[in-house]
């Protein structure tokens, strides 16, 4: 891995840390855009396996549907906050 032009040794050497193998899985949203990249490192015995790849896969589409139910209830929170702040709005302006 440290020969392969991908990876980047410079957090190994800044932090003193020794990257055996890494496994790494993009995580998409709905649309389709890589909104984040689970990795996984040193693997304790051996090699990571295909059985390691499609694991990684499959928590990688478990991330992006926690991520995305996480952005979902954000905006569900902007929207009532709004919806707070104008009926606070219109009683001012019924006062008036």
């Amino acid at each position: 891995h440290y020969q392969d032009p991908r990876f980047n040794p410079e957090v190994d050497k800044k932090s003193g840390f020794k990257t055996r193998n890494i496994l790494c899985a993009p995580i998409y949203s709905q649309k389709g855009r890589i909104i984040g990249v689970l990795q996984s490192l040193n693997k304790q015995a051996g090699e990571f396996s295909d059985e390691d790849i499609f694991f990684v896969k499959l928590f990688s589409d478990h991330i992006a549907m926690a991520i995305q139910n996480a952005i979902l209830h954000n905006e569900a929170l902007e929207r009532q906050k709004l919806e707070q702040e104008m009926t606070i709005a219109s009683r001012i302006q019924e006062m008036l």
